[in-house]
């Protein structure tokens, strides 16, 4: 259900870029199909280097279609967006510039619209859309909805969690 519309996202961004590159391990398969699907040239850019087996670098693929490429960077899900400008980082260092990131998710916290300034960033979903789907649907109750919120908001202060009971910091507004 997730792979139609990135393809349709990624297919619309087309003239846009040359390779597409996943974010290692959660994105590998949703790059992959993207770049099957709109025969493009793939990559996948790692946290770490492997050395104990498999190959070296960061950067699994044929890296020498990297340099003056432009990318578009495959991510499954984005809290902060920092791994993808870590995976960034490798990809400018064989000399790429990644033009697009197309994320499936990110719950949109503060830390990611800080990160995310200054980059072209396409996400199918947000943690906004996932709270309202949740309450559209029954699944959480008005009580919870105000925390949900609250969370997105300020995913840092865990002041709604105190002794099992779920509740809105003290002074917030509903």
């Amino acid at each position: 259900a997730v792979l139609r519309p990135m393809v349709r996202q990624a297919a619309d961004l087309r003239g846009e870029y040359d390779v597409i590159a996943s974010v290692a391990t959660g994105a590998i398969i949703h790059g992959g199909v993207i770049a099957r699907e709109l025969r493009a040239p793939h990559v996948i850019v790692k946290k770490q280097e492997k050395t104990e087996h498999g190959l070296a670098g960061l950067i699994d693929g044929d890296i020498s279609i990297l340099p003056q490429a432009r990318v578009m960077l495959v991510e499954d899900m984005s809290s902060t967006f920092g791994s993808s400008l870590e995976a960034m980082a490798s990809l400018k260092h064989e000399g790429a510039r990644v033009v697009h990131t197309l994320l499936i998710n990110t719950w949109n916290f503060p830390d990611f619209q800080r990160n995310i300034e200054g980059h072209s960033v396409h996400s199918l979903c947000t943690g906004a859309m996932i709270v309202a789907q949740a309450i559209n649907s029954g699944t959480v109750d008005e009580e919870h909805q105000d925390i949900l919120n609250h969370w997105l908001v300020h995913p840092d202060d865990e002041s709604w969690a105190h002794n099992g009971k779920w509740e809105l910091p003290k002074g917030e507004m509903k």
